[in-house]
C-alpha cells in the first residue's frame, strides 16, 4: 500500500533492511506512535530513547542486544523483541502499560524478572531456556497474562490478534478499518 508523503521507505513495501546509520533520523521523530521496524538490520535502539510517545514499538529479527533505551519508554504498550541476542532485560521491567511482550528467542534463561510485570496481557516465550519450575512461578505470579512457550513462529497463536496491533494496520493503512454494522 501507499503511504502519505512517501512514507512506505519505511514498510514492507520500501526499504526492508535499514541500518542504524538508516533509522538514526528517526530520534528526531518524536511524535511517532507506532514503530514497525521488524526484519532490518538493527543493532542500536539508542535512537528510540526519546519517542516518549511510542504505545507500540516492533523490532522483532534484528541483531540488538542493548534495550537500555527502552527503559524511558512509559507509554509503551506493545513491544516485539523477538529474535534478538538481548543480554538484559532489566530497561523493560519499568514500563508500567506495556501490556503485549514478544520475546520468542533471545536467549532468555531468567524469567524472574517478569514476574513483577503485573499489567501484562499477553508474553510470548518460545524457543527461550526457561525451566519447567521457572514458567510454573511466573504462570501463577502473572495470573491474568496469556503466557505462550509453545510453538517454533514468533508471531503464532493470534500475536497480532491484539487490539493495539489492529489499531495500528488501520492507521497505517495496511488494512481497511472495520465496517461498522
Amino acid at each position: 500500500k501507499l503511504f502519505p508523503d512517501d512514507a512506505a521507505t519505511f514498510t514492507k513495501t520500501g526499504n526492508t533492511k535499514l541500518t542504524d546509520e538508516d533509522v538514526a533520523g528517526l530520534a528526531y521523530c518524536t511524535d511517532l506512535v507506532y514503530l514497525d521496524l521488524t526484519s532490518c538490520k538493527i543493532t542500536d535502539l539508542s535512537f528510540v530513547k526519546n519517542l516518549l510517545k511510542l504505545r507500540m514499538l516492533n523490532v522483532g529479527n534484528n541483531k540488538i542486544a542493548d534495550i537500555s533505551a527502552l527503559s524511558s519508554l512509559v507509554e509503551l504498550e506493545f513491544l516485539e523483541l523477538y529474535t534478538n541476542p538481548i543480554t538484559d532485560y532489566a530497561p523493560i521491567t519499568g514500563l508500567t502499560k506495556l501490556t503485549h511482550l514478544n520475546i520468542v528467542r533471545t536467549g532468555m534463561t531468567d524469567i524472574t524478572l517478569l514476574s513483577g510485570m503485573k499489567q501484562l496481557k499477553m508474553l510470548w516465550l518460545m524457543n527461550n531456556r526457561i525451566t519447567k519450575e521457572d514458567l510454573a512461578k511466573l504462570v501463577e505470579a502473572l495470573p491474568e497474562c496469556t503466557i505462550n512457550t509453545r510453538g517454533t513462529n514468533p508471531l503464532s497463536a493470534d500475536w497480532h490478534a491484539a487490539e493495539l496491533y489492529h489499531t495500528f494496520e488501520i492507521l497505517s493503512g495496511l488494512v481497511a478499518p472495520d465496517p461498522t454494522p
